[in-house]
């Protein structure tokens, strides 16, 4: 029986002193080597807003864009540590770590995306819902709004502001803010937008009009045409065109002119001209569409001027327009 104990014993020790000279190695991230791409995904999309031009017609401008996002990751060197539990130096053993550099192995490390928009020019012959009407562009990636329905909504003095929706049927829906500045300050601090605000345009800019208040102003000399049908018809389309034009010796800021009428579809219409320097001629057309109605014979209307100094009764005019 000792016998046995004692070959027990003995291999137990054997096997300790084995396990004591074993290495054991252990893997972790050591210095930062590179950013590596891991992946790259590209999305179709589109930019919309207001175009500047010149005239009475707003212009939508579409713009092609692509959305590309990289998937990066950092790339650290491998560092392997190998314990090795020595027993050379006395009865109790000691744990030595040798950390070695792995060669041609790289740890993966923090993960991050970086997003870039890509613009892609015009985005030509593009069909958009624009607030339920759908719309084409043409070959410069435009839309006119030859019936001015962004500038119907803001016939109501009140009105300042109005929301546009945009959607393309396989890239989704935008929204942009088309804005009226009729007393703008001449001057303005650039602030930062916030990412979730929506794109705002002054539709008044866009057209090339300076509604910018002015510190001299006049109101003399200004010479006011109208070009309004004489007799329409149901159903029809017509334009009414103001030209105006400034005689005297000072500018006449912000000019506007309005129509005040019974008949809903003449009544309220704006006309924009802005600040008019002396010697300048400005033009601006309304279209209107003539309603279905019989019991109508004679529609009247009038036409009042404001500009920076107040509404100039003097400069009001009326017409008549009869029903062929």
């Amino acid at each position: 029986m000792k016998t046995y104990l004692h070959i027990l014993l003995a291999g137990l020790l054997a096997f300790a002193a084995t396990q004591a000279s074993a290495q054991t190695k252990f893997k972790r991230r050591g210095r930062f080597v590179e950013e590596q791409l891991e992946k790259k995904e590209e999305t179709p999309s589109y930019a919309v807003g207001l175009e500047q031009t010149t005239g009475s017609l707003p212009v939508i401008a579409f713009r092609k864009q692509t959305i590309q996002t990289l998937h990066m990751v950092k790339m650290y060197e491998t560092i392997v540590e190998i314990a090795t539990l020595d027993d050379t130096k006395g009865p109790v053993y000691r744990e030595r770590v040798e950390p070695q550099v792995v060669p041609g192995e790289l740890m993966a490390g923090e993960r991050s995306t970086k997003s870039e928009v890509i613009d892609q020019g015009p985005f030509a012959n593009e069909t958009f819902r624009i607030d339920g009407i759908d719309c084409t562009t043409d070959k410069d990636g435009r839309v006119v709004d030859a019936h001015q329905r962004l500038l119907a909504p803001f016939d109501q003095l009140a009105h300042n502001s109005s929301e546009i929706t945009v959607i393309h049927a396989a890239m989704g829906e935008k929204k942009i803010v088309i804005t009226r500045d009729l007393l703008k300050k001449p001057t303005s601090i650039q602030k930062a937008v916030a990412e979730d605000v929506l794109p705002a345009y002054d539709v008044l800019e866009s057209l090339g009009l300076d509604f910018t208040q002015l510190r001299q102003n006049g109101k003399d000399g200004l010479v006011i045409s109208y070009k309004v049908p004489e007799s329409v018809k149901a159903g029809e389309t017509v334009k009414i065109t103001i030209d105006i034009a400034n005689h005297g010796t000072l500018p006449i800021g912000t000019v506007l002119i309005r129509a005040f009428s019974r008949e809903p579809w003449l009544n309220g219409k704006m006309f924009y001209f802005g600040n008019i320097a002396p010697g300048k001629k400005a033009s601006f057309t309304r279209e209107a569409v003539v309603p279905d109605d019989k019991r109508t014979e004679v529609s009247h209307v009038a036409f009042a001027e404001w500009n920076l100094l107040g509404n100039q009764p003097e400069k009001t005019q009326t017409f008549k327009i009869t029903r062929k």
